[in-house]
């Protein structure tokens, strides 16, 4: 009945991988602490979308490990007095996960990255904008997980 909608019942991830140990990504930035923030965001994401338990590196079948390469902002509307009213974050990474049990590398992708723009007069910051952006790039790696079947 729903053949052809893009749903399917059928686990995406191979149901023989059932844990992931999530190494804190290192971050070539200049900004402090955005690899905790990522790294929390990708353990939220795995356990809401998959099947997969994460757990530390020496219980794990699988590792997702990673580098924060890139970190700017943009202005993308000025005022009448040239004050930024929009700007844009941009995130780029480089990731790779790996079956711990053979060696194989199951997915590993460069220069991914996600933007998030940010309104200041409404309130948003770069926090916000980071928090938003991070969410977006956790999900995205998910997907990756699944398609890289």
């Amino acid at each position: 009945m729903l053949a052809g909608c893009g749903y399917s019942n059928i686990a995406l991830i191979p149901t023989d991988i059932n844990t992931v140990a999530v190494g804190i990504f290192q971050n070539d930035t200049f900004y402090r602490g955005l690899e905790f923030e990522l790294t929390r965001a990708l353990v939220q994401e795995i356990e809401r979308r998959t099947h997969l338990k994460v757990v530390e590196r020496e219980r794990a079948d699988t590792l997702l490990t990673g580098t924060i390469t890139e970190v700017y902002e943009r202005v993308l509307v000025e005022d009448q007095a040239d004050q930024p009213t929009e700007k844009q974050i941009t995130i780029v990474i480089n990731f790779r996960w790996e079956d711990l049990r053979s060696g194989e590398v199951i997915v590993s992708r460069n220069n991914f990255r996600q933007t998030a723009e940010y309104i200041i007069p409404a309130g948003e910051t770069l926090i916000t904008a980071r928090s938003e952006a991070f969410a977006d790039v956790a999900e995205r790696i998910v997907e990756q997980m699944e398609g890289g079947w």
